[in-house]
């Protein structure tokens, strides 16, 4: 035989009332929560003089409102029947205020709801159409914490994000997407991208040391280190420091000069005119200067300086 029941929703006697009242007084009712019941074990026909359902298994609030684009003043109320909930059948539906008013209430074709243990998971979107005689007397409590999009919803907008994440770059390097994942590219010497940690670091180390005169360089670790590159020595040649019958030689100690450096050398001249060229005349003698780590050695082909001079020792590394 044909299911001859009729299904629908209609406010409540104390809906009607109340709704009536919120026009006259200019006060908002708050439609907070979709309540669902399983009618007691049977289906019936609820009658508007109802102030709670016959028997209520489950409450949620309401999670997105929107009118009716056919009729004014027809609003749709939808909430999310989650997976964990069930083992009952539905056969009633109703909606509550933020006082706990049971303002509108319907019924539905029977509809079982699972426990997760029977193996057959499933979100419920409801819906619930509510005609009022003016929508300016009600306001539509929105949880904003309610999830209303489905499994499906999200593994499609998921998609999308993967397909979007395909054509978004950093400078000429490509984001990637799997799984709903979306995997930033990580810079490096010719791809623009984030900056990882170890790339934060070395940064730092450019950002807050150096010195004059230091320049960055890599270090023995393999990072970036500032290092001194400039190095200015002074080194006195007394007369009595020279050895040998011609060529004669003197080396002396120049802490820090390196075998390495091949530094510039030049005379530190006195400032009294007769001193100073004495020290020209005795610098004359020096043919060729070598150094090694930590002493210079100057020698001279013909004739020795029969002056104490001093050189500067100028190093660019």
């Amino acid at each position: 035989m044909a299911d001859t029941q009729v299904y629908g929703t209609m406010c409540t006697d104390i809906g009607n009332a109340a709704i009536a009242n919120s026009v006259l007084t200019g006060t908002k009712i708050n439609f907070a929560q979709i309540v669902v019941g399983d009618g007691g074990g049977a289906p019936y026909v609820p009658i508007s003089s109802q102030t709670a359902l016959k028997h209520q298994v489950w409450s949620g609030a309401i999670a997105e409102v929107a009118q009716d684009p056919q009729q004014a003043n027809r609003m749709i109320l939808h909430a999310v029947l989650p997976s964990s909930v069930g083992g009952w059948v539905m056969r009633e539906i109703g909606v509550q205020d933020d006082k706990g008013r049971l303002i509108a209430i319907g019924n539905t074709p029977e509809i079982p709801k699972e426990v997760v243990t029977s193996g057959a998971i499933m979100e419920m979107d409801l819906y619930i159409y509510i005609s009022v005689v003016d929508a300016r007397g009600i306001n539509v409590i929105i949880d904003p914490t309610v999830v209303i999009a489905s499994k499906a919803d999200i593994n499609k907008l998921w998609v999308a994000v993967d397909k979007l994440a395909q054509s978004v770059k950093i400078g000429d390097n490509l984001y990637t997407a799997a799984n709903a994942i979306i995997t930033l590219p990580q810079a490096d010497s010719t791809h623009d991208g984030y900056m990882s940690t170890t790339q934060a670091a070395q940064l730092n180390t450019v950002a807050t040391g150096g010195a004059a005169g230091q320049v960055l360089a890599w270090g023995s670790s393999g990072q970036p280190q500032w290092k001194q590159n400039h190095y200015v020595f002074t080194a006195t040649l007394p007369t009595s420091g020279w050895t040998g019958d011609g060529p004669y030689t003197q080396t002396v100690s120049v802490p820090g000069l390196t075998a390495a450096m091949h530094p510039v050398m030049d005379l530190v001249q006195s400032d009294t005119v007769e001193t100073a060229q004495a020290q020209l005349d005795a610098y004359a003698c020096i043919s060729r200067a070598t150094t090694a780590d930590g002493s210079l050695t100057a020698i001279c082909y013909d004739d020795k300086p029969d002056t104490d001079i001093t050189v500067q020792l100028e190093a660019v590394v």
